[in-house]
Protein backbone atom coordinates (compact mmCIF):
# COMPACT_ATOMS: atom_id res chain seq x y z
CA UNK A 1 0.00 0.00 0.00
CA UNK A 2 1.27 3.39 -1.08
CA UNK A 3 1.24 6.43 1.41
CA UNK A 4 0.39 9.55 0.17
CA UNK A 5 2.72 12.47 1.59
CA UNK A 6 1.22 15.17 4.05
CA UNK A 7 2.92 17.64 2.06
CA UNK A 8 0.98 16.88 -1.87
CA UNK A 9 -2.29 16.42 0.29
CA UNK A 10 -1.46 20.68 1.63
CA UNK A 11 -0.65 21.74 -1.65
CA UNK A 12 -4.06 19.52 -3.11
CA UNK A 13 -6.26 21.23 -0.92
CA UNK A 14 -4.77 24.87 -1.41
CA UNK A 15 -4.72 23.96 -5.06
CA UNK A 16 -8.42 23.29 -4.74
CA UNK A 17 -9.52 26.05 -2.28
CA UNK A 18 -8.06 28.86 -4.42
CA UNK A 19 -10.86 28.72 -7.13
CA UNK A 20 -14.39 28.57 -7.13
CA UNK A 21 -16.52 27.94 -9.86
CA UNK A 22 -18.93 31.11 -10.26
CA UNK A 23 -22.47 30.81 -11.78
CA UNK A 24 -22.63 33.79 -14.11
CA UNK A 25 -26.38 32.84 -15.00
CA UNK A 26 -25.87 31.97 -18.56
CA UNK A 27 -22.40 30.38 -18.11
CA UNK A 28 -20.15 29.51 -15.61
CA UNK A 29 -16.10 29.72 -15.09
CA UNK A 30 -13.52 28.94 -12.51
CA UNK A 31 -12.50 32.25 -10.78
CA UNK A 32 -9.99 32.58 -7.97
CA UNK A 33 -11.72 33.02 -4.56
CA UNK A 34 -11.23 36.48 -4.34
CA UNK A 35 -12.60 37.46 -7.16
CA UNK A 36 -15.84 39.29 -6.85
CA UNK A 37 -18.91 39.22 -9.46
CA UNK A 38 -21.01 42.55 -9.76
CA UNK A 39 -24.13 42.15 -11.97
CA UNK A 40 -24.95 45.48 -13.91
CA UNK A 41 -27.93 44.79 -16.30
CA UNK A 42 -29.89 41.63 -17.08
CA UNK A 43 -32.73 42.08 -19.55
CA UNK A 44 -32.12 40.35 -22.90
CA UNK A 45 -28.38 40.49 -22.60
CA UNK A 46 -26.22 39.88 -19.64
CA UNK A 47 -23.71 42.93 -18.92
CA UNK A 48 -21.79 42.82 -15.73
CA UNK A 49 -18.09 43.44 -14.17
CA UNK A 50 -15.54 40.92 -12.04
CA UNK A 51 -13.62 42.77 -9.66
CA UNK A 52 -10.18 41.30 -9.43
CA UNK A 53 -8.54 43.51 -6.37
CA UNK A 54 -8.98 47.16 -5.60
CA UNK A 55 -7.52 47.74 -9.11
CA UNK A 56 -8.46 45.67 -11.84
CA UNK A 57 -11.72 45.20 -13.03
CA UNK A 58 -13.30 42.42 -15.95
CA UNK A 59 -16.05 44.22 -17.81
CA UNK A 60 -18.19 41.39 -19.97
CA UNK A 61 -21.14 41.28 -22.16
CA UNK A 62 -22.69 38.43 -23.16
CA UNK A 63 -25.65 38.38 -25.60
CA UNK A 64 -26.98 39.54 -29.16
CA UNK A 65 -26.11 42.54 -31.20
CA UNK A 66 -22.32 42.16 -30.32
CA UNK A 67 -21.00 41.82 -34.29
CA UNK A 68 -17.60 42.86 -35.70
CA UNK A 69 -15.95 43.82 -32.50
CA UNK A 70 -12.71 45.60 -33.66
CA UNK A 71 -10.74 46.65 -30.24
CA UNK A 72 -8.26 43.88 -30.64
CA UNK A 73 -5.64 46.96 -31.73
CA UNK A 74 -6.27 49.02 -29.56
CA UNK A 75 -7.84 51.81 -31.49
CA UNK A 76 -10.97 51.82 -34.34
CA UNK A 77 -11.95 53.99 -37.00
CA UNK A 78 -14.89 56.22 -37.68
CA UNK A 79 -15.29 58.18 -40.82
CA UNK A 80 -11.81 58.43 -42.03
CA UNK A 81 -10.97 59.20 -38.48
CA UNK A 82 -8.76 56.89 -36.02
CA UNK A 83 -9.36 56.82 -32.44
CA UNK A 84 -7.35 54.98 -29.77
CA UNK A 85 -9.26 53.61 -26.35
CA UNK A 86 -8.04 54.89 -23.17
CA UNK A 87 -8.50 54.42 -19.93
CA UNK A 88 -10.80 56.95 -17.87
CA UNK A 89 -10.80 57.41 -14.50
CA UNK A 90 -14.48 57.63 -14.61
CA UNK A 91 -15.83 54.66 -13.07
CA UNK A 92 -19.12 55.17 -15.15
CA UNK A 93 -17.31 55.59 -18.38
CA UNK A 94 -14.81 53.05 -17.97
CA UNK A 95 -13.00 53.51 -21.20
CA UNK A 96 -12.23 57.47 -23.44
CA UNK A 97 -11.46 57.50 -26.81
CA UNK A 98 -8.68 59.84 -28.06
CA UNK A 99 -8.53 61.13 -31.80
CA UNK A 100 -5.69 59.94 -32.59
CA UNK A 101 -5.24 61.21 -36.84
CA UNK A 102 -7.44 60.82 -40.04
CA UNK A 103 -6.86 57.41 -41.51
CA UNK A 104 -5.10 58.22 -44.75
CA UNK A 105 -2.40 59.41 -42.69
CA UNK A 106 -1.85 56.94 -40.00
CA UNK A 107 0.56 53.83 -39.84
CA UNK A 108 -1.41 51.13 -38.87
CA UNK A 109 1.25 48.36 -38.48
CA UNK A 110 3.17 50.72 -36.01
CA UNK A 111 -0.50 51.51 -34.47
CA UNK A 112 -1.33 48.13 -33.05
CA UNK A 113 -0.51 47.68 -29.53
CA UNK A 114 -1.79 44.17 -29.17
CA UNK A 115 -1.60 41.01 -30.28
CA UNK A 116 -4.08 38.08 -30.97
CA UNK A 117 -4.11 34.45 -31.39
CA UNK A 118 -7.34 31.93 -31.43
CA UNK A 119 -8.23 28.90 -29.58
CA UNK A 120 -10.92 26.71 -29.52
CA UNK A 121 -12.73 27.20 -25.53
CA UNK A 122 -15.39 24.43 -24.42
CA UNK A 123 -15.33 23.32 -28.39
CA UNK A 124 -16.22 26.89 -29.20
CA UNK A 125 -14.00 28.91 -31.31
CA UNK A 126 -12.63 32.02 -29.06
CA UNK A 127 -10.03 35.03 -30.17
CA UNK A 128 -7.89 35.99 -27.35
CA UNK A 129 -6.00 39.53 -27.45
CA UNK A 130 -3.56 40.69 -24.97
CA UNK A 131 -1.35 44.00 -25.16
CA UNK A 132 2.38 43.70 -26.40
CA UNK A 133 3.27 45.21 -23.08
CA UNK A 134 1.60 43.42 -20.27
CA UNK A 135 -0.20 46.13 -17.72
CA UNK A 136 -0.55 49.04 -21.10
CA UNK A 137 -4.01 48.51 -22.90
CA UNK A 138 -6.93 45.97 -23.25
CA UNK A 139 -7.19 42.60 -22.93
CA UNK A 140 -9.82 40.62 -24.09
CA UNK A 141 -12.20 37.33 -25.27
CA UNK A 142 -14.19 37.26 -27.56
CA UNK A 143 -16.63 34.29 -28.40
CA UNK A 144 -18.31 35.24 -31.25
CA UNK A 145 -21.19 32.34 -32.05
CA UNK A 146 -22.23 30.53 -29.05
CA UNK A 147 -25.37 28.49 -30.21
CA UNK A 148 -28.09 28.44 -27.44
CA UNK A 149 -32.18 28.30 -27.27
CA UNK A 150 -31.73 31.91 -27.79
CA UNK A 151 -30.11 31.00 -31.44
CA UNK A 152 -26.40 32.77 -31.55
CA UNK A 153 -25.41 35.23 -29.05
CA UNK A 154 -21.76 36.61 -28.57
CA UNK A 155 -19.69 37.10 -25.58
CA UNK A 156 -17.19 39.71 -24.67
CA UNK A 157 -15.04 39.82 -21.54
CA UNK A 158 -11.78 42.60 -21.08
CA UNK A 159 -9.69 44.13 -18.86
CA UNK A 160 -7.54 46.96 -19.13
CA UNK A 161 -3.76 47.38 -17.68
CA UNK A 162 -4.42 44.08 -15.89
CA UNK A 163 -1.50 43.69 -13.74
CA UNK A 164 0.63 40.90 -15.00
CA UNK A 165 -0.50 38.15 -12.62
CA UNK A 166 -4.51 39.01 -13.33
CA UNK A 167 -3.64 38.66 -16.46
CA UNK A 168 -2.54 35.09 -16.18
CA UNK A 169 -5.21 34.50 -13.76
CA UNK A 170 -8.03 35.99 -16.27
CA UNK A 171 -6.46 33.69 -19.30
CA UNK A 172 -6.38 30.58 -16.86
CA UNK A 173 -10.20 30.95 -15.80
CA UNK A 174 -11.28 31.90 -19.07
CA UNK A 175 -10.10 28.34 -20.41
CA UNK A 176 -12.68 26.79 -17.68
CA UNK A 177 -16.08 29.00 -19.13
CA UNK A 178 -19.14 26.85 -19.61
CA UNK A 179 -21.73 28.43 -21.60
CA UNK A 180 -25.58 27.02 -21.26
CA UNK A 181 -27.33 25.97 -23.72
Amino acid sequence: MKIVSPLFIVLLLLNFSSNQEMDFGSFTMKIPNNWKYIKKRETDFILGEIALDKKDTLQFYYGKNLNNFEANKGFYIINDSVFLYQENEDKVNRYKDKFYGKADTVNFKNLSNTKSSFEVINNINAQITIPKKVGTGLTWVYFKKIKTKEKNVSFLISGFNLSEENQQAFLKSIRTIKFKK
